[in-house]
């Protein structure tokens, strides 16, 4: 009888182990993470020389952005958002990556469809300012960037952004897809699209 109650007892542990091990597998999901991954995008063109975004120029990438905290509420739809204009960024994602991230691109525009708003955004980075509309002073362009609230994968391993950014005479929109690396929000995937 003793035997027993210890085999049940191990039983009991190791099926109890075996949830607690499988539930530290799941990703921890930021208060803030709409802030994180936007961020993580404004860092981004921070750091494009101008090869794509048109925020760089011949002397480099922009030294500083201003960002418009009042998100877009335009809507999108997930073909306007995946829209390849080229093949060669989405290359560098595996079929079910992309699938994660169409399932984000969708999220996105839930959350625009519902009106969500963008908690209070306070850019850890000097460099990045957020735009006044009583001191419109932005010096690189016409006009702030400004974002779409971003869209989540199911699993919260990937996010999608969709951004405008200032530039004259065309409008430039931009697609970001970001993993979450141990914590960190990385840029996976970037597309421009220039409309004319």
């Amino acid at each position: 009888m003793i035997q027993r109650y210890r085999l049940l007892v191990s039983l009991v542990l190791c099926v109890a182990c075996a949830v607690s091990s499988g539930r530290a597998e799941e990703p921890v999901v930021s208060a803030n993470r709409d802030a994180e991954v936007l961020e993580a995008v404004l860092l981004d063109l921070l750091r494009d020389p101008g090869h794509d975004s048109p925020l760089g120029d011949k002397d480099g990438p922009p030294k500083e952005i201003y960002f418009e905290a009042e998100l877009n509420q335009g809507a999108k739809n997930v073909k306007e958002i995946l829209l390849r204009t080229t093949e060669r960024p989405w290359q560098s994602l595996s079929p079910p990556q992309l699938e994660k991230v169409e399932a984000a691109a969708n999220d996105l525009v839930r959350r625009v469809t519902a009106k969500e708003t963008l908690a209070d955004f306070q850019p850890k980075d000097s460099r990045i300012h957020l735009y006044d509309k009583e001191k419109p002073i932005v010096p690189h362009g016409t006009g702030p960037v400004r974002a779409w609230i971003p869209g989540y994968s199911p699993d919260g391993v990937w996010a999608v952004v969709r951004i405008s950014l200032p530039s004259y005479p065309h409008v430039v929109e931009a697609t970001y897809a970001l993993a979450n690396v141990e914590g960190k929000w990385r840029v996976r995937l970037r597309q421009f699209s220039h409309y004319y």
